[in-house]
């Protein structure tokens, strides 16, 4: 009797559960997600938090999807095997399994799928398998009311271990589909297996289901198809096409080493999150406040101009986090008051620049020109310098590490735009466009 090793399988336990949790964070980054929490919990389970996410299902839908994409040739050459195999073997009583004269063919049908498979089991001739598809409720979304037979060769020439990218769009029938690509060499297979193929049915299958079987009229070259997404039946065409969009997040991110199932659902109300978040933004309130107190107090005419742009800055920031749909945690908060004092910083230093160049006996318009001129690389560099480190951030890190580093870049390339151009413009305009003898600063 043979036995396996206990060590190995534990080790093997370990590496599906870790690759697991790497599908499941770069699917859901894609998905837009940016301070996720994926965490792993005992041996076999993965705790996924999803901050600013209130549908579960669509949730569930897009992590439990096991994405194993085949290419497979249906075997049509025999029209009648499941017929003789009806009439041969009739299936046990119960089973609610019929012969169904569709797609051109006879196949087997029924409203349970593991029945039809157990029935067609050891059945099929030889280098053959049984597979199904879903018959699509018109009523109700994502159930079956019935499995079809689709008989397709054993052998898999093409998977998606291939592709190169997949997103979904609208054909011109208005119907939602899922363009996929592949890489060269996956390219090339498609190329030939379309080319030996032409006059048949190729299988889509995706986890061991027959998504569709298109007829392949011609060779196709250039390494890209589409998986159309059937009949809308009751379903919004928002609803229609979310399941394209999450069809091509799940391939485009990759397959799960081993199937999941869904362990427990919990949606967490606001409570200790919803009071840290609130005593972090009071916190951002009150320094900004006080900073914009300090430089309207200590630099005067010049303060309240850097004041104007700090606000200004702060405007921006909160923008460009909705344009990127970024969820604000804590460690968002972090970041945004960084940036702000990073802002305060460029305008302090140019204000100290034209203190200096005043303090030479310039004019208050070259001493403007040459404080902002001279001050430019050094804010430039500083900017410069912790962009690179945030970006560093943003592609090697994950969750909170993530979602910091988004509102530092956004706010650092608001912080260069509203220390260089907004405060020079506003002051350019005082000096020059009104003719002044001297700056307050």
């Amino acid at each position: 009797m043979l036995k396996p090793d206990e060590g190995q399988v534990n080790r093997f336990r370990d590496e599906a559960v870790d690759q697991a949790m790497l599908v499941i964070r770069r699917r859901i980054d894609k998905w837009g997600v940016a301070e996720v929490d994926v965490r792993k919990l005992g041996t076999d389970s993965i705790q996924i938090s999803l901050p600013g996410r209130s549908n579960p299902e669509q949730a569930k839908e897009l992590v439990g999807t096991t994405a194993q994409l085949e290419f497979r040739m249906v075997d049509d050459t025999n029209p009648q095997v499941f017929a003789q195999m009806f009439t041969q073997s009739p299936p046990p009583e119960g089973s609610n399994i019929t012969l169904a004269q569709d797609e051109g063919f006879p196949q087997l049908s029924s409203p349970n799928r593991e029945a039809l498979l157990a029935y067609a089991k050891d059945k099929a001739p030889e280098g053959r398998d049984v597979l199904t598809q879903c018959v699509a409720n018109p009523v109700k979304k994502n159930d079956c009311i019935a499995y079809r037979s689709f008989l397709v060769d054993k052998n898999v020439p093409l998977t998606g271990e291939s592709l190169s990218g997949a997103d979904a769009s609208v054909s011109q029938m208005n119907e939602p589909e899922v363009n996929i690509a592949f890489d060269p060499a996956g390219a090339r297979e498609f190329e030939k297996l379309t080319e030996a193929g032409v006059g048949r049915r190729m299988a889509i299958v995706l986890d061991d289901n027959v998504h569709t079987a298109p007829n392949i009229n011609e060779k196709i070259g250039g390494g890209r198809a589409r998986i159309t997404m059937g009949r809308a039946g009751s379903r919004s065409f928002e609803e229609w096409l979310g399941e394209a969009q999450t069809l091509a997040l799940v391939l485009k991110a990759g397959a799960l080493p081993a199937p999941v199932t869904v362990g427990e659902i919990r949606q967490v109300g606001a409570t200790l999150g919803d009071e840290l978040i609130k005593k972090g933004s009071l916190a951002a309130l009150v320094g900004l406040a006080l900073v914009v107190v300090f430089m309207a107090i200590y630099y005067r005419k010049s303060g309240l101009i850097a004041d104007v742009a700090l606000l200004l800055n702060g405007l921006l920031i909160l923008a460009g986090l909705a344009f990127f749909n970024a969820t604000l945690t804590l460690p968002g908060i972090a970041g945004f008051v960084l940036t702000l004092g990073i802002a305060v910083d460029a305008n302090v230093l140019i204000n100290e620049r034209i203190r200096e160049e005043l303090s030479h006996g310039k004019s208050a318009r070259a001493a403007v020109d040459q404080g902002y001129d001279r001050a430019f690389w050094t804010i430039f560099d500083a900017h410069v310098t912790t962009l690179i480190a945030g970006f560093i951030l943003f592609f090697t890190g994950t969750g909170p590490v993530r979602g910091f580093a988004t509102t530092l870049i956004v706010g650092l390339l608001a912080s260069l735009f509203t220390s260089i151009v907004v405060t020079r413009v506003i002051t350019t305009y005082f000096v020059h466009g009104r003719n002044a003898q001297s700056v307050s600063v």
